[in-house]
């Protein structure tokens, strides 16, 4: 399966026009995400969701970012297949695009809380047990 971040958060701005948010989003990741970003489109995911994808790295699968409906939003990106570093990126690129647009991030305990807290001792020990795993 491997190791990712799936985080759900409330936002306010949703509420009322999903499509403008995500373009913000959109906007956003394109001007602060930085390199090696290959792309940002609008695109669908799961049930049918309207979503943010970004292709933020040549060898990480997309980031989602979903509009769930009720001013719900779900990012999730699989993150073991460039590794630890790029999950920490992409932690602090979602701390950040809460705080620009107005997600209020869902806690969890999941990866040691890492959205939380930036524990990089704790997403490494993640990380190391999901490649432990795998071996």
């Amino acid at each position: 399966m491997g190791v990712g971040i799936d985080v759900t958060g409330r936002c306010r701005a949703l509420a009322g026009d999903s499509e403008r948010w995500l373009d913000r989003a959109r906007s956003w990741i394109e001007q602060n995400a930085g390199e090696p970003m290959e792309s940002v489109r609008p695109g669908r995911v799961g049930d049918d969701h309207p979503a943010v994808l970004a292709t933020l790295h040549p060898c990480a699968e997309d980031l989602e970012i979903a509009h769930l409906g009720a001013g719900r939003v779900r990012v999730r990106a699989k993150t073991s297949t460039v590794g630890p570093g790029y999950h920490g990126y992409l932690r602090d690129l979602l701390v950040r695009i809460g705080d620009d647009l107005g997600v209020e991030w869902e806690t969890s305990e999941e990866g040691g809380g890492f959205l939380e807290t930036g524990d990089h001792r704790a997403l490494e020990a993640e990380f190391l047990d999901w490649l432990g795993g795998v071996a």
